[in-house]
């Protein structure tokens, strides 16, 4: 039975904090729950953790925190933060809690392994002060210590992940790499390694990525000593890159629900403007009805393509767009492609042109969504392609891959700009070329194709937009699968 404390003068969070940990089943807890400091301190050594709100009637912020470590050296302490700032979770770890959960973010897994992460935190805690009774020990504190400072130094971690590597060497091996997934390692030491020790970094239940230690010039070997000292550094630098990880997820959150405020509030009004103003022009006069109507439906058209952009961004960024995998034809997808867009190129005086030769060859796809992201493309061709230029659409084979090309004669695009266009609502400049949301599409259609779009490009001379599709039949694996959800649905 884990005895745990809740510090909590609000009753409704209390509630429901006593709701959750009663829903966990792998573990037995009895809770406490007091609403001032004054009595967390006469009863928190006789818990096995407490749960500390930072704003209680008596007491506010770092100094709770710090009233309650100086009672209780040996309860653990989470502290409970309705702040969405990571900051003063770190700040409070920085204290002497053990961790640290926002409010609206706990569930009862989440309560419960933080419970037994800071007990255990606690315990690894104790046991170096029992050891720091020795010169060896002692050294390990102070070196765990500075490892600690440097990753919780700054949220920006590639800031500080050099400086901390260079203090894993050499005290836990000749030469060290961080690897944080899906980033490029950063490494210290010489490269001439002999034996070899993988740390995981696991913060929170998950894993954030791994350090790699090796021996060489030393001729030392790896020992439980090390691997003991080198997963308690690795649990310290796992902490610190989960806290900058979230830091930068809530940033971009915010930077993202910007963007759809100044998408929306922008955009959508220009064609609110031309309903509206379509609507006065027959209020005022029956007689303009037939020359309003067009206008008030373009506008409505225009609201409806936005906001199924909107929709299919939102998708894509949660890895929920659908795609129907079948085996296509390719050249009947560029031919629907040219006939929906050669009659709008003639009247911008832009030539259109087919340089394939059908067929081309089957490519496993979603026609639909393939044809969403060729008509993306070649509209986005006839934005920027002048009176009298000319847009091509070709094909290529190659081997177990099937392409498509389109160019186009227009101005090109700047070299500092290509790593940027398939990112959403990004433009070169803001106002006359819809909102930035029609290549990042197209990267999210493909992708989910498991093909890839690239784009070449020479300032003055047009652009190359090239989607690479796997060709041939589907696999018998996903054949069997939608025959089977074909059956299930009749």
């Amino acid at each position: 039975m884990t005895r745990v404390l809740l510090v909590e003068d609000h009753r409704g969070d209390a509630r429901l904090f006593a709701e959750l940990l009663s829903e966990v089943s792998h573990e037995k807890f009895e809770l406490t729950t007091v609403e001032t400091l004054a009595e967390a301190l006469a009863v928190a050594a006789n818990h096995d953790v407490v749960f500390l709100d930072l704003s209680l009637p008596d007491a506010h912020g770092l100094s709770t925190l710090i009233a309650m470590v100086g009672a209780a050296r040996s309860t653990p302490i989470v502290v409970l933060t309705g702040n969405d700032d990571d900051r003063v979770g770190v700040e409070a770890v920085k204290a002497g809690a053990q961790d640290y959960l926002r409010k609206a973010e706990i569930t009862p897994s989440l309560i419960a392994r933080a419970a037994w992460y800071a007990i255990e935190r606690l315990k690894t805690v104790e046991n170096a002060r029992r050891l720091a009774l020795s010169d060896e020990a002692g050294r390990r504190a102070r070196f765990i210590s500075r490892v600690t400072a440097a990753i919780s130094a700054s949220l920006e971690i590639e800031i500080v992940l050099d400086e901390v590597a260079a203090l894993l060497v050499p005290t836990l091996g000749d030469f060290c790499t961080i690897q944080l997934d899906l980033d490029e390692p950063v490494a210290c030491g010489p490269v001439d390694a002999v034996t070899t020790m993988n740390t995981p970094l696991i913060a929170r239940g998950k894993r954030v990525g791994a350090i790699h230690f090796a021996m060489g010039p030393s001729d030392r070997q790896f020992d439980d000593s090390l691997r003991q000292l080198a997963e308690e550094v690795a649990e310290r630098i796992a902490l610190g890159v989960d806290n900058a990880q979230l830091y930068a997820a809530a940033q971009h959150a915010v930077r993202a629900r910007d963007e759809l405020i100044a998408v929306v509030s922008h955009d959508l009004r220009n064609p609110l403007n031309v309903v509206a103003l379509a609507l006065q022009m027959i209020e005022s006069d029956t007689e303009m009805l037939a020359s309003a109507l067009p206008r008030a439906k373009r506008g409505v058209d225009q609201m409806q393509r936005l906001i199924a952009d909107l929709l299919d961004v939102a998708r894509i960024e949660t890895g929920t767009l659908a795609v129907e995998l079948r085996p296509v034809e390719l050249g009947s997808v560029l031919d629907d492609a040219f006939e929906q867009h050669r009659a709008l190129a003639s009247d911008r005086q832009i030539t259109l042109v087919r340089t394939y030769e059908a067929p081309i060859g089957v490519a496993v796809a979603d026609r639909h969504r393939l044809g969403q992201a060729l008509a993306n493309l070649v509209g986005n061709a006839l934005k920027f392609t002048p009176k009298g230029g000319t847009i091509r659409l070709g094909a290529e084979a190659q081997g177990e891959r099937l392409a498509i090309l389109v160019s186009d004669t227009g101005p090109g695009i700047a070299p500092g700009h290509l790593d940027h266009i398939f990112d959403r609502f990004w433009q070169p400049e803001r106002g006359t070329h819809g909102v930035g949301l029609g290549l990042a599409i197209v990267k999210g259609i493909v992708a989910a194709h498991g093909g890839a779009v690239s784009v070449e490009s020479t300032l003055g001379e047009g652009a190359t937009f090239r989607i690479e599709l796997p060709a041939g039949d589907l696999p018998a694996r996903l054949t069997g699968e939608m025959a089977a959800v074909a059956l299930a649905g009749q």
